[in-house]
């Protein structure tokens, strides 16, 4: 059977797979040029802007090291409130809505580092839109196919 498209797991841990020599070698001998990183975001885990920004600068990290294009995934959406996933996905369209979240709930030093992140990233032109999906519910999955269309076969729908 042929696919259309091939979802790769790798190891939970970054370092196991992005930040060693075979991170890259596997992702270099996939055939042909429409390869991405779906790089996803723990809905729980990114409630806090601290954790939030953790996160892009994790996923800048890892873009910074394959250089191939990322679709950001907010993964087990189910397990939040709508309000929870609606804020973490404003955040990350809207850079002052996270500037915002940090300076409310984040001080001192972690405020600090936080804030510095974040625009650091941003001033890269780094971007990081999150798709919120529930692979409970199926929420979200037509939003991530639709991603992955644009980013693998320019938009156009694959026949199947």
């Amino acid at each position: 059977m042929k696919s259309d498209i091939v979802l790769v797991d790798t190891p939970g841990q970054i370092e196991l797979f992005a930040f060693r020599a075979s991170g890259p070698f596997i992702a270099e001998e996939f055939v042909g040029d429409s390869k991405a990183i779906v790089y996803l975001f723990d809905s729980v885990f990114s409630l806090n802007p601290l954790n939030y920004v953790s996160n892009i600068f994790l996923s800048a990290a890892v873009y910074n090291r394959f250089f191939l294009p990322q679709i950001h995934v907010l993964s087990k959406c189910d397990l939040l409130l709508k309000e929870d996933v609606n804020r973490i996905v404003d955040w990350s369209a809207k850079p002052k809505a996270l500037e915002k979240a940090i300076e409310e709930k984040l001080e001192g030093t972690k405020r600090l580092l936080s804030r510095g992140m974040m625009k650091a990233i941003y001033q890269l032109g780094l971007r990081f839109l999150l798709i919120p999906v529930s692979a409970k519910t199926n929420e979200g999955m037509v939003n991530f196919n639709s991603a992955l269309e644009r980013v693998l076969a320019g938009g156009e729908k694959y026949t199947y």
